[in-house]
């Protein structure tokens, strides 16, 4: 695993040796994870750092081991202590944190509220294109966001 690695500058001797015993990797950071899969890595679960937190990388990473070892493995959404094992049998949807969600959203959100301000002053109305593409793309990311999630719960 690595978080915001430079694998062309310190670490890059680990990053070649782990390529070459072809290890899988899991890694945050955009420009650092490009920079490995360029290198030929094998990379399992890739993220940014903007917009997900310590725990969603943790499950994305973990989950992403788990799947190329052929290990079963639920993670727990919502209650993580005593009453985790309880928690996987109650419905999805109550134990999602959604202000979890939001909070990591939030700077996409505000980038977006500038966007259509500022498209309202004469000079820059061109933002207004920009906006209009960044509300397709984030419409078209949740529909097949939701679309995944219907899919993997139809098939349990």
């Amino acid at each position: 695993m690595f978080v915001s690695a430079e694998p062309d500058k310190i670490t890059h001797h680990s990053f070649q040796a782990a390529i070459e015993a072809g290890l899988p990797l899991a890694g945050t950071g955009g420009s650092s994870v490009a920079k490995v899969q360029r290198m030929g890595g094998k990379v399992l679960s890739a993220s940014g750092t903007t917009g997900t937190t310590n725990r969603t990388r943790a499950v994305a990473f973990t989950t992403a081991f788990a799947k190329e070892w052929n290990i079963r493995y639920q993670p727990v959404i919502g209650n993580t202590g005593a009453h985790a094992a309880e928690a996987l049998q109650t419905n999805i949807w109550k134990r999602i944190n959604f202000c979890g969600i939001m909070m990591t959203s939030l700077p996409a959100f505000i980038a977006m509220a500038l966007c259509l301000a500022i498209s309202q002053i004469s000079v820059f109305s061109s933002l207004s294109d920009v906006f209009d593409t960044l509300v397709a793309a984030a419409l078209a990311f949740a529909i097949t966001s939701f679309a995944n999630l219907r899919e993997k719960i139809r098939k349990k």
